[in-house]
């Protein structure tokens, strides 16, 4: 197997409490993850899980204060300002908000002029003939002396992937990508996205939107309250439907997606803070008087393998011990 494009463990980012005297909020805690060349990873959860944060974390946008991460064989802890902003070709992010992005006072032509500049200066030269190629891959043909509010929301978002690809990343994190957009204009981006992308390259794709990331995913993470609690071939997410086989909440979060209602969530009574599993206060699978329900109160679970690349980090679904 190629060396991991991308290698994390432990990695753990904490932000001070909402409220005066609040807890800290573990909004990354201790992710392991491993990436392979070519590989499309999903990330999902609900909204406050740790999907972006740990994006962020990935590329050091946001600083981790624990943990290991690398970038093929580069320790990306270990790189100063300048030698990151070096390393930043190999690694480039697709935000969430495409506005937000960009320029409101530059043309699209002058967002990829300067994204050559910034991180592909031995294309100056050609860079005219760059950026026309540019603009008839992601359908932007027309486009180039437009500003932001010029193009529609489809088109802004064409180019915020266009300027992200334009340095030929190894990794690409892109964040909601296609988050707000019709039925139509979304299928548009997601085929212009993969078209785009080059043989080699690994990608995390963060969404909530579950059949989004069973298309394009090979492998899907769940993440709830800062942990990875699933893992997944994308394809187990269809299994995943049917109660019993998966993690509570990747049960939850699909029921939701499917307007389920045949199995309202019953919450428990909360465990002690920072003890047993984070999900046990709203879970469904357990309830005190059950047998695993003191285990589930006050032991973490870890992730455990159900069969070929599917792990749960539960203690109620995990196999259990014959001893």
């Amino acid at each position: 197997m190629s060396a991991a494009v991308l290698s994390a463990r432990g990695l753990t980012r904490t932000f001070p409490g909402r409220t005066p005297g609040a807890p800290p909020v573990r909004a990354v805690d201790a992710v392991d993850l491993v990436i392979q060349p070519g590989e499309i990873v999903g990330l999902v959860g609900e909204s406050g899980s740790g999907k972006t944060t740990l994006g962020k974390a990935l590329l050091r946008i946001v600083e981790p204060q624990e943990g290991q991460l690398h970038l093929g064989d580069v320790d990306l802890r270990a790189l100063d300002r300048e030698t990151l902003r070096a390393t930043r070709r190999r690694m480039q992010m697709i935000y969430q908000s495409a506005s937000a992005s960009l320029n409101p006072g530059m043309s699209v032509v002058e967002h990829l002029r300067e994204t050559i500049d910034l991180h592909r200066p031995d294309l100056r030269a050609t860079a005219s003939t760059v950026i026309a190629e540019t603009l008839a891959r992601f359908r932007l043909e027309g486009r180039g002396d437009r500003r932001p509010r010029e193009l529609s929301g489809g088109e802004r978002r064409r180019v915020g992937v266009a300027r992200c690809l334009l340095p030929d990343p190894d990794l690409v994190i892109a964040d909601e990508p296609t988050a707000g957009l019709d039925a139509s204009v979304k299928a548009d981006v997601l085929e212009v996205m993969l078209t785009a992308r080059r043989p080699g390259q690994a990608w995390i794709f963060i969404s909530h939107e579950l059949d989004v990331v069973r298309y394009v995913s090979d492998r899907v993470l769940v993440m709830y309250r800062g942990t990875i609690v699933e893992e997944m071939p994308a394809a187990g997410l269809a299994a995943t439907r049917a109660r019993g086989v998966g993690h509570p909440y990747t049960e939850r979060l699909l029921s939701t997606a499917l307007g389920r209602t045949d199995a309202p969530i019953q919450p428990a009574a909360r465990p002690p803070a920072d003890a047993g599993c984070r999900y046990a206060s709203v879970c469904h699978a357990t309830a005190p008087g059950d047998d695993l329900w003191s285990r589930c109160s006050t032991a973490a679970p870890e992730l455990v393998a159900l069969a070929d690349g599917h792990q749960v980090a539960c203690h109620v679904r995990a196999p259990r011990s014959e001893s």
